[in-house]
């Protein structure tokens, strides 16, 4: 058994996209529901791997766990990986759209469809669901307005493979393979130099929804080759807000150089919940720097799996551990076998550990 897992090689649905069953006519889509008309219309349910349907209900960002936010991580369970992640097994796309593509209209469900470069979500409450998408899934731009300020708008991503391990997704995914706030992912597979970025909007969110969800899903960092301009960073909260939850994740950004944490809230990050979540560096892959004076917080960080090679699981530089901001309690030093199982489980890391 060992401390790591090893590298895997090519995931799964990362093979380079064939020949298109049915492209776009344009770049923009400007239908309320995408694919869809090809599926005889209606929203289905997600279904897993053993043909269950998958639960669609989860807690509102910034809702806690309840009872069960306090437990330890305990030998013997399985976190989410290539697996038991992104698109159902035997998955196919209906369509195959060439190049980036837009979503512009509120309300959309984009479904079951492969798009061989990024998204752009320009529309609030849009769902994506059960897509692969080789480049990533940014919501936040101008409108196209004089004098309009930066926007998030609202999205869903459920059940999808966002990403890749080529040179160009590693630079596409610099800033993060899905984000930067006002969203809700669950159950994908990710790949990139950054997972999943968390920042406030400079404007409010159309209709409100301005927190993010991030529960249930796979990320593993790319091998950067030792170019630290790509700093790996699992979830990172660069001006994040106070709505954010991070929930029974598995984000492995164990490489050798350029790694940063599999978890790094900072730069004015305001506060989160972090929960049973599976994580993997090679030093510290829980890091939470309040900068404010006094903190803001509240920061509830607990029942988390740390998997490190070096001396340190938590770097927490500026925060008051002690402060009533901070709930830290059940984060606990583990091994891991390549399927992201808990091998062992030990010591509890305390929050000022450095």
């Amino acid at each position: 058994m060992k401390t790591m897992p090893r590298t895997p090689g090519e995931p799964r649905h990362m093979q380079r996209p064939g020949p298109p069953r049915r492209r776009g006519r344009a770049l923009v889509v400007a239908a309320a529901v995408v694919a869809l008309a090809a599926l005889g219309g209606g929203l289905a349910v997600a279904r897993g791997d053993d043909g269950a349907d998958r639960p669609t209900a989860a807690p509102e960002p910034g809702k806690s766990g309840g009872a069960g936010s306090q437990r330890v991580p305990a030998v013997g369970r399985t976190f989410p990986n290539p697996a038991t992640t992104g698109t159902p097994d035997g998955w196919e796309p209906v369509t195959v759209h060439q190049g980036d593509l837009e979503v512009t209209e509120a309300g959309a469900v984009v479904q079951d469809v492969e798009v061989t470069g990024s998204v752009a979500v320009k529309a609030p409450d849009v769902t994506i669901r059960r897509v692969r998408v080789h480049g990533r899934i940014w919501n936040q731009w101008y409108p196209p307005r004089e004098g309009s300020a930066l926007t998030q708008f609202p999205m869903t991503i459920e059940d999808s493979v966002i990403g890749g391990t080529d040179a160009v997704a590693t630079d596409i995914t610099q800033h993060g393979t899905v984000g930067p706030g006002s969203y809700t992912l669950r159950g994908s597979e990710l790949y990139g130099s950054d997972g999943f970025r968390v920042s406030r909007p400079e404007a409010p969110a159309p209709g409100g929804g301005d927190g993010v969800l991030i529960e249930g899903n796979y990320f593993h960092a790319n091998d950067v080759g030792g170019n630290c301009d790509y700093h790996l960073d699992g979830v990172q909260g660069y001006a994040g807000g106070a709505d954010v939850v991070v929930r029974g994740n598995t984000i492995d950004v164990n490489r050798p150089e350029c790694a940063t944490g599999a978890i790094f809230f900072a730069d004015g990050s305001q506060a989160a919940t972090v929960e049973g979540n599976l994580l993997l560096a090679p030093n510290y892959p829980l890091r939470v720097q309040d900068d404010a004076e006094p903190d803001v917080g509240p920061w509830t960080i607990v029942g988390n799996a740390l998997a490190y090679a070096g001396d340190l699981g938590a770097k927490n530089d500026g925060t008051d551990c002690g402060a009533p901001s901070m709930t830290w309690s059940g984060n606990h030093r583990v091994t891991v076998d390549d399927d992201y199982t808990l091998v062992t489980v030990d010591d509890e890391i305390p929050c000022d550990e450095a």
